[in-house]
C-alpha cells in the first residue's frame, strides 16, 4: 500500500526509481515552499513534523511498553543480511546517483529527543538512555560485533566521530569492567597508529586493584610513553614521582621535569638497584 501526499517525483524514491523498491507500506509526502505560511503563535511554524510515516504510542500499563515505531528483520538463509532500521537524509533531492551539486543547510542522519518532567513526588526508580544498545545472543561471532561501528564512507571520514556540547554531561563516558561480577580489570581502550610500515597497538586500562596501566605497543617492541604539554618548552609535571610505576626493562619510557628547568628522560635502573626487590628510576641534572 502506498499514500502520498503533494504528488513526490519517482527520484526520491530509493535507487531514483532506477531499480525495483518493494514495500509493504510506502509514505510519501512532497513539502512545498509555501509550507511555513501557517503560523501557530504568530512566530512558529504550523508545520513542525512532516513525515512520510508516523508513528506515536501512550501506555497505561505498567507491562506493556509504548513504542511509537517498531523495525523488525530476520535472515532465512546463509549469508543473508538483516537491518531492523534504516535511515537516509541527503543534501540533494535525487536517490540512486548523486547529483553534481547538493544544497547547503542542516543534514541529521536521526534526532532522537528525550523529553522529561519531574513528577509530583520527586524522582523515585527511574531511568533514562538517549540510545541503548542491548539484544540477546548464546554466543559471539567469530568475525566482528561492535556495539557501535563509525564508518569510514566519504571522501576523508566525519571531522568528529563523536562530540559533546559544552555543558552536555558531567562525564563523557563510564566504561565498565570486562566481567559482569566479581574480580575484573576494565574494559580496554584500544588506540591504533601507524608509521605507514606497520600499525602499533596501545592499551588503556584500569586493573582490579584499582592502578591504571598505560601500555604502548602491546603487541610489538617496548615503545615510550611521553607526558607533555602542547607547548614543547612546558611539561606536564608528574606526581608524586615515587608513584611511577616503570617497565620491567630497562628503557627511556617517561619524561618529567621536575625542577621547571626542562624535561628529562627518566631511566630505570637494574634489578634490585634500591634494594631488594627495588628498582630505581634515575633522572639527570
Amino acid at each position: 500500500m502506498t499514500v502520498d501526499l503533494g504528488n513526490p517525483p519517482a527520484k526520491l524514491m530509493p535507487g531514483g526509481n532506477d531499480y525495483g523498491v518493494v514495500s509493504a507500506i510506502s509514505g510519501l509526502i512532497e513539502i512545498p515552499a509555501n509550507a511555513n505560511v501557517n503560523k501557530i503563535d504568530g512566530v512558529t511554524p504550523g508545520y513542525i513534523i512532516t513525515s512520510g510515516v508516523l508513528g506515536v504510542a501512550r501506555t497505561a500499563s505498567t507491562v506493556a511498553p509504548a513504542v511509537g515505531v517498531y523495525g523488525g528483520a530476520h535472515m532465512a538463509a546463509t549469508n543473508a543480511q538483516a537491518w531492523g532500521a534504516n535511515f537516509t537524509s541527503k543534501n540533494f533531492d535525487t536517490s540512486g546517483v548523486p547529483p553534481k551539486h547538493g544544497f547547503n543547510g542542516q543534514v541529521y542522519g536521526t534526532e532522537i529527543d528525550v523529553n522529561l518532567v519531574a513528577p509530583a513526588a520527586g524522582w523515585k526508580g527511574t531511568n533514562v538512555d538517549g540510545i541503548w544498545l542491548t539484544g540477546e545472543w548464546n554466543s559471539k561471532p567469530d568475525g566482528q560485533m561492535n556495539g557501535l561501528h563509525i564508518g569510514a564512507q566519504g571522501a576523508a571520514g566525519w571531522k568528529n566521530a563523536i562530540k559533546t556540547d559544552h555543558g552536555a554531561a558531567a562525564e563523557f563516558a563510564e566504561i565498565g569492567k570486562t566481567a559482569k561480577s566479581g574480580a575484573s580489570p576494565s574494559q580496554v581502550i584500544h588506540l591504533i597508529s601507524s608509521d605507514g610500515k606497520g600499525d602499533y597497538h596501545a592499551l588503556i586500562q584500569a586493573d582490579p586493584d584499582g592502578s591504571v596501566s598505560i601500555k604502548p605497543n602491546y603487541y610489538g617492541q617496548t615503545k615510550g610513553l611521553v607526558i607533555s604539554s602542547a607547548d614543547p618548552t612546558h611539561f606536564v609535571q608528574v606526581h608524586p614521582v615515587e608513584g611511577i610505576v616503570a617497565p620491567s626493562v630497562a628503557t627511556r619510557a617517561l619524561l618529567v621535569d621536575l625542577e621547571g628547568k626542562g624535561a628529562k628522560m627518566v631511566s630505570v635502573g637494574p634489578p634490585d638497584s634500591c634494594g631488594k626487590g627495588r628498582r630505581c628510576l634515575s633522572v639527570p641534572n
